[in-house]
């Protein structure tokens, strides 16, 4: 007989890994009734759970309003606003359905949920260009310079030509330099110039799928059974082919060895523009360059940038194995996603859109021309069945960028 949802709770609110496999249960067999979980989560829990905040992927897009509503609630009877259930998910709804947290938008401004995180601002990304954005622009106004602060976050946040442009036009009343502010503007995938805003990113995203049974999918450890993120799953427009891994006769201007291929598209999305081969060097990157560049043309890629020492590499690597790849293009509740939120559960492979940085965001230079490099594609650490599997540092991700002037690429990774 299936455990009732109070009893799985029950089971969660104990240390450890307690009710994980009943939650895993669940969600193989009976789905339907994991809003139920989740709301009742979100009430009763005074520490998120893991095995909840995984299970919400799975809830229908019509559900996700009623959770919301729920969380909220749970907050404003005395949730604990930093590390209870009902604060994790307005983060996790924060990106996956920004637009049910905007009827709460002034409820969570005085609940100040999660405000010790780096997403506490992000339910704003629900505001639309009306009167959520004349609220934040009149608390620009008030004495208390950590209000401004909040507010003028709030705003950047709601990625609207409304939102930014009061931002712009309130950068000399914030308690931070203009350099400050001005770099604030990367964390939303755009560049502040002189004669107006310039997107970083292209639009819409699209997730990386391997073959099946190249990667071996996440498992709580000692749980039967997993649940799979819809990032996972070819549900979406196909939008492209392509393959991962092997090498290019090109070599390494660090080291000398072949460089390695990290993905080629065949056919792909016309709203990315980028080069058909991304390269990189698994020897060199990270461990001796922090960012590698490569020109392309000519029939070929060849390294690029500053000149470097050539040097033997302390951690040699051989390249990927191959196999294809599929793009397809993201549904809505994914286009953003974060790398800790996602605690390893979901596919963070992806072509376009905005990147899911783990530290500050950082768009390179182009060594040639000097502008800032729009971001577009970025490839998680890995984990390759039948090996030890692939890490970029500590366990991060790597990033490409592409100036279309120029024909140049770059790589570089970032970890905790």
């Amino acid at each position: 007989m299936s455990p009732t949802i109070d009893e799985i709770i029950d089971a969660l609110s104990e240390p450890g890994s307690f009710g994980f496999q009943e939650t895993v249960d669940l969600a193989v067999h009976e789905p339907g009734r994991l809003p139920d979980l989740i709301e009742l989560a979100a009430q009763r829990l005074r520490r998120s759970s893991n095995a909840v905040n995984a299970v919400l992927a799975l809830v229908p897009d019509e559900e996700l309003g009623h959770i919301a509503d729920a969380s909220v609630a749970a907050l404003r009877s005395g949730a604990d606003p930093g590390d209870g259930q009902a604060a994790r998910l307005i983060a996790l709804l924060s990106l996956q359905a920004p637009r049910t947290l905007r009827p709460h938008l002034e409820t969570l401004w005085d609940l100040a949920p999660n405000v010790r995180s780096y997403y506490s601002e992000w339910p704003w990304r629900g505001a639309g260009s009306g009167p959520e954005i004349d609220r934040l622009r009149s608390r620009l106004a008030v004495e208390d310079p950590e209000t401004r602060l909040r507010a003028w976050t709030c705003l950047m946040e709601s990625r609207t030509s409304d939102g930014w442009g009061a931002a712009i036009d309130a950068i000399g009343s914030i308690p931070h330099d203009d350099t400050w502010a001005i770099e604030r503007f990367f964390s939303v995938g755009v560049e502040l110039r002189q004669e107006g805003i310039r997107s970083l990113i292209n639009e819409p995203p699209h997730h990386v799928l391997f073959q099946d049974g190249f990667l071996r999918p996440f498992r709580w450890v000692g749980i039967d059974g997993h649940i799979e993120s819809p990032t996972w799953t070819t549900t979406g427009e196909v939008a492209g082919r392509g393959r991962f891994g092997g090498s290019i006769d090109s070599p390494c201007k660090v080291c000398g060895r072949p460089l390695c291929r990290l993905l080629t598209i065949d056919e792909g999305p016309s709203s990315i523009p980028g080069p058909t081969e991304f390269v990189t060097c698994l020897s060199c990157l990270v461990w001796s360059e922090g960012i590698l560049y490569f020109a392309h043309g000519g029939g070929g890629i060849s390294p690029a940038g500053p000149e470097v020492v050539p040097r033997e590499p302390e951690w040699p690597a051989d390249p990927f194995p191959e196999v294809p790849v599929t793009v397809v293009r993201s549904a809505p509740r994914w286009h953003c996603q974060d790398w800790g939120l996602s605690n390893s559960g979901e596919n963070l492979n992806r072509l376009g859109g905005e990147p899911t940085w783990i530290q500050n965001p950082y768009f390179p230079t182009c060594p040639d021309c000097g502008e800032r490099m729009p971001f577009t594609m970025q490839l998680d650490s890995l984990e390759i069945d039948g090996t030890p599997g692939w890490l970029w540092g500590s366990g991060g991700i790597l990033y490409a960028f592409w100036c279309s002037r120029d024909s140049i690429s770059a790589t570089l990774c970032q970890w905790t």
